[in-house]
């Protein structure tokens, strides 16, 4: 996940690397379907991401 927001930091500048994924106040069990329903629809393949 971080390289991911390496490569594309111009977008996900710290997306992932200070979120406390188990904080349910922070992150409720409905905002983290959205957040995997999001990212499942992303094509991951190298030519779409780079």
């Amino acid at each position: 996940m971080r390289e991911i927001e390496r490569v594309k930091s111009d977008i996900l500048y710290r997306a992932f690397g200070t979120g406390d994924w188990v904080d349910k106040e922070k992150f409720t069990d409905d905002l983290n379907k959205v957040i995997i329903e999001g990212f499942s629809a992303i094509d991951y393949k190298k030519r779409s991401v780079l």
